[in-house]
């Protein structure tokens, strides 16, 4: 496995739709194990939150999940689900997604939630989409969620792909 951060040394802007309620859910329980205080949730439908990264592209944001860690390099989709639970302590849960013989799996798995999770949500928990509920479903996001980055540098994904392959 390359590219696996240290966890221990960074910290985290996760970039993930707000208006999913399964997404939703993972946040909350994210931020909840998050004792270390190290990941920053920017909900993409909130337009308050998102004025301070002018160059994410919308389309291609929720298309995926997007973490970028402290050091600058971003991860999506798969990669990003296993940085971010292994920042809470919680990789071993996700592991499977490392895994050479399962990776495609995973990734094949993950293009179908992601394109359909609505859609999924809806079947599961009986509501497809969570209007007007804004980060309420997150423990303390607005804590974590810093609103004035220093610098559009430091604060927005770069174009640099990280990897677990």
């Amino acid at each position: 496995m390359t590219n696996h951060p240290d966890n221990r040394r960074h910290t985290f802007q996760m970039f993930f739709d707000g208006a999913c309620p399964l997404c939703a859910r993972e946040i909350s329980l994210l931020a909840k194990w998050d004792t270390r205080k190290v990941i920053h949730f920017i909900d993409l439908n909130d337009t308050v939150q998102m004025r301070a990264f002018p160059s994410i592209e919308m389309n291609d944001a929720m298309a995926s999940l997007y973490v970028k860690i402290s050091d600058g390099e971003v991860f999506r989709g798969v990669d990003a689900t296993y940085v971010i639970w292994e920042s809470v302590g919680k990789g071993r849960w996700v592991k499977p997604l490392t895994w050479k013989w399962f990776r495609p799996i995973a990734l094949a798995a993950y293009a179908v939630f992601a394109r359909h999770r609505h859609t999924i949500a809806l079947i599961l928990t009986g509501k497809s989409r969570l209007e007007n509920e804004r980060s309420d479903h997150c423990i303390d996001c607005s804590q974590a969620i810093d609103l004035n980055p220093q610098s559009s540098e430091q604060s927005e994904p770069q174009k640099t792909q990280g990897s677990l392959k």
